[in-house]
This record gives structure tokens, sequence and C-alpha cells, in this order.
């Protein structure tokens, strides 16, 4: 009986053992796959469309031109009961992806007519289409993006105008907006850090500390298997500046995923070390004390926007103007048959939503924009805006807020307010 006991109790801790090296082998395999990019560039340059849109004329468009004149005429209360179709009310119109068929597409809009709509938002998405429509030729080959889909499309567009109804486009298909036309470096841009907290009064020859991995991508990049997001390929990091502080405080963790975790630094002894680094390593005359040096670094984001195809495409940069550009000039290319239609029945395209993932949203050359919109040097002050998961979606929508890696006191916090206003106006810049 004992010896059976012994059997049964190597028996299970072989089996434990071998789960636990199953669990620990798969964890790794991930962490090492989500800095792979997730997907294969173009053969196009994306920048190879960043020309003009063909231009139309500037008259004012007849349904606008009577939306003006009903607002200048006297009211009436006839058509205050009856309004005109320009101030009729609009619905979303959810496609799953092209897997729709014309006639019923055209019937729909003359009910939506009847019923006293004056215009549809179409949107090709991915969200809660069934498996059986994944599987019809319609879902990728023939599906959002190819010939097939503009020509349902323009047969929406043909039936809107004999209803004299409006038609607005989605730029893309899903959200945040993207497509196969985009390369990893067109994508979205992310702000990384690595640091090395080091003794002073001594000469430093140290490596730059390397990109940290956001913890968001240490705890869910198993959900990349089954719903691609993005990911983390810190091999194509770009360093953008070094600083060191002297720290006042130390409270960090040596638990990676702790998010509350915070060093308190003194911001009359930060020093821009750039000059003092070459081929990744920091030759530095460290004064005396405890030191926080931070290596900031530009990442591609690598998110995927949720487009109704079968695999995944990156999401545009939507802070790089020459690349919104050249991405609408493609979208709205003259193959797509679209461009007839632009500014009368096909009102305007939108973006449906922007719910980006990235660690900190990263404009390109915004050192150089921030100088010149607040007139200081942001480099000194960038520890005080890293912050985990700043601008990861899903931390908003699960209520999950990280505290400041890095505490700089009261100017800290102004920085942090003008690094906001200098982001949004990037975004406002290259959108307009």
């Amino acid at each position: 009986m004992k010896r059976l006991l012994r059997i049964l109790l190597r028996t299970v801790l072989s089996l434990a053992l071998l789960v636990c090296l199953l669990i620990t082998g798969g964890y790794v395999w991930l962490q090492i796959k989500v800095t792979q990019p997730p997907i294969d560039d173009p053969a196009q340059p994306l920048l190879a469309w960043n020309k003009p849109l063909p231009t139309k004329s500037k008259d004012t468009p007849q349904w606008e031109r009577a939306a003006l004149a009903d607002q200048r005429a006297m009211f009436s209360l006839n058509a205050f009961s009856m309004p005109p179709k320009e101030y009729a009310p609009w619905t979303r119109w959810w496609w799953p992806g092209n897997v729709v068929a014309k006639d019923e597409l055209v019937r729909e809009i003359e009910q939506l007519s009847q019923q006293g709509f004056g215009g549809v938002e179409i949107q090709a998405i991915a969200a809660d289409v069934s498996s059986q429509d994944k599987a019809d030729p319609r879902w990728d080959a023939q599906g959002w993006d190819s010939p097939q889909f503009y020509e349902n499309v323009r047969a929406v567009l043909e039936a809107a105008k004999q209803q004299n109804m409006r038609v607005d486009l989605t730029a893309g298909s899903g959200w945040p907006s993207g497509g196969k036309h985009i390369a990893l470096q067109d994508g979205m841009q992310q702000l990384v850090h690595g640091e090395a907290v080091v003794s002073g009064d001594r000469e430093l020859n140290i490596a730059l500390p390397k990109p940290k991995m956001p913890v968001h991508w240490r705890v869910l990049a198993w959900i990349n298997l089954v719903y691609p997001m993005g990911g983390f390929p810190r091999e194509h990091a770009e360093l953008l500046s070094v600083v060191a502080a002297r720290v006042t405080d130390n409270q960090r963790s040596q638990n990676p995923l702790n998010i509350h975790d915070q060093i308190a630094l003194d911001p009359s002894s930060v020093q821009v070390l750039d000059d003092f680094v070459s081929n990744d390593t920091l030759s530095w005359q460290a004064p005396e004390g405890e030191w926080a040096i931070v290596a900031f670094y530009r990442v591609p984001g690598a998110e995927t926007a949720a487009a109704a195809l079968a695999n995944p495409v990156y999401v545009i940069d939507h802070f790089d103007g020459r690349r919104i550009n050249a991405h609408y000039n493609y979208l709205f290319r003259e193959e797509t048959g679209l461009l007839p239609y632009a500014g009368n029945t096909l009102r305007g395209f939108f973006n449906d939503s922007f719910e980006f993932k990235e660690e900190r949203l990263w404009p390109r050359n915004q050192l150089a924009r921030f100088e010149t919109q607040f007139g200081y040097d942001p480099r000194p002050w960038l520890p005080a805006i890293i912050q985990t998961g700043h601008d990861f979606a899903p931390f908003h929508w699960a209520k999950i807020a990280a505290a400041n890696e890095y505490l700089m006191g009261p100017e800290g916090k102004r920085f942090e307010e003008n690094w906001e206003q200098g982001v949004s106006a990037s975004f406002i810049d290259s959108m307009l």
C-alpha cells in the first residue's frame, strides 16, 4: 500500500512539474511572439499615395443650399410637422463585411426612405459576424476594399440618389481606421522607456536600458492568439533621448506587474545625456547620490484594426498628416468609383472610433513640435509622463488607472498638462 502511495505521489508531482514547465514555456513563447511584427508589410509603400485628391467644384451642393434656404426662411408649421429630407433622421448601417446582397441593399434604402430616414452611415464591420458569414467568399477575397465591395456601395449610392437620401462611409473598415496597404512603420507609434537606477560619484560606462515591455503585453499576449490586437516589436525601437535625475525616494517594486510603484526625482537635478551616448552605451560621470537613468524610445504600436477581413491589418498613424493623406487617397482612389458621388449623395466619410491601444501615444517629431509650441525643451521632463497603459484603451474600459512611474513635483504636473495639449494639437493638425 505504501509503495502504491509513493508511486501515486511521484506521478502527481511529475504531472504538476510538467504543467508548470508547460505554463512557463508557453508564457516565454508568448513574450517572444508578441515582440514580432504580426503582419507582413505590403509590397507598395503607403506614401506612394501621398498626393492631392482630385479637385471638385467648390460650388455648394444642392442639399446644402436647400438647408441654408430653409434656415433663412420664416418658421412654417407645415414644414415643422413634415420636415424636408435634409432634416430627416439618419441611421447607422452595419454590414457584415461584404457578405451582403445588392438587391437587398437597394430594397432597404427604399424602405428607409419610406419610413422617413434621410441618410445612412455605412460601416463594414467584423464585430458579431457569424462563422458562417466568415466562411463566405465575400468575406475576404471579395470583401471590404475589393471591387465587389465598391460595386455594392455604388449601388447603394445610386438608390440613395433616387430617394434624395445621403450616405456617409467609414474611412476603412472597423476601428480605428486601417487597411492592408499599411506597413508597420506607417502605423501608430508609442513612447516607451527603459530604466536603470545606479549609484553615483563614479564614471559610468553602462549599456543603455532597453525598452521595457508594457505590463498589458506581459498579461494579455495570449489574446493575440484568438483576437489580434497588436504587439511590441521592440527590435524596431528608435532611441529618442536619455535623461538622468537624482532619486529622492525609491519605491520601485521588483514585481513587474506592479503598476502603482513610483520613484520620486529631484527636478532641479535632471540632466539630458544624449551627448554621452554612443553605440547604445552611456559614458557619464555621475555625481554623488542615487540616480535614475531613463532612456526613451519610439516603438511601432503594431496596433490592428477591427476590419472585416480574414487577416489582421495595421491601424494608420493618426498623428502623421502625410500618412493620413496617403491613407485617404488610397481608400477613395479612382478605382473605387466613389469620387463622382463625393459632396452630394456621398456626403462624407468618418472615423468610427479612436480606441487606440498604445502605451503612450507618440506623434512623430513631437519633441521639436513641443518646443516650438511651448517654448521649452521637453526632454528633461519626459519622466513625468511615463504611466503604464496611459493610452491603452482596454485599461480605460476596465477602469484600470496606473500611477505615474516618476514624481517630479508641480513642475512635472504642468509639463504633463502641456504634453497632453501638444499631442492634441498634433492630432488636430494631422487630421485637418
